[in-house]
């Protein structure tokens, strides 16, 4: 694909600027812009050619990295301050009153459980957000050391993921079971050791 929009073959004009705009989106946030688990030479060359099918990469940054309404900040800064860790793991646990006292929208908590990852010594992360009332939604992220999806399918056997990255139910009303949940896995976290 790259080099034929490279040639300028009309081949791919019928991927509109929106389009190569939308899927360049899905390859910045998937890959945390860029910077998550050493993204191959393939990856940036589709970037490229999306760019040069017209994609708004600076626009689309700004849009997605920048500019938030002040909530998301509000809210991130009360996770970050919530955060527990003991060894080389770390946790937070977004509850439904937390959620709304800051006028919770799907996205806010966007990249929050690598974030944890940047604290010097923690290998797993966990984000566990109440979804709706009874249900807690848990992202597991390990740059290597862990394999996520047997952690998420260890929380529920239908979580799924890849070894970096893998989300997990919880089925529970009370936060404190969240938790228990969640230092049960870490007393025997080395059965998921990479």
């Amino acid at each position: 694909m790259y080099d034929i929009v490279k040639e300028q073959s009309s081949q791919y004009k019928f991927i509109s600027k929106d389009c190569a705009t939308c899927l360049y989106c899905g390859i910045m946030t998937d890959t945390i812009n860029f910077s998550a688990r050493n993204p191959s030479a393939r990856t940036f060359e589709r970037a490229a050619c999306l760019i040069m099918l017209g994609a708004n990469n600076v626009w689309l940054y700004n849009k997605t990295y920048n500019e938030k309404p002040v909530d998301v900040y509000r809210l991130q800064a009360a996770v970050a301050a919530s955060t527990e860790m003991e060894n080389d793991a770390a946790w937070y646990i977004a509850d439904q009153a937390m959620l709304q006292r800051y006028h919770y929208h799907n996205g806010y908590l966007e990249g929050m459980p690598d974030k944890a990852l940047s604290i010097s010594g923690i290998e797993l992360s966990f984000g566990a957000r109440e979804e709706k009332p009874g249900m807690f939604k848990v992202g597991i992220r390990s740059p290597q050391k862990y394999d996520c999806v047997k952690i998420a399918k260890e929380l529920n056997p239908k979580g799924g993921g890849h070894s970096y990255a893998a989300n997990g139910t919880i089925y529970t009303d009370k936060k404190e079971n969240v938790e228990q949940a969640i230092r049960e896995i870490l007393m025997h976290k080395d059965d998921f050791a990479n």
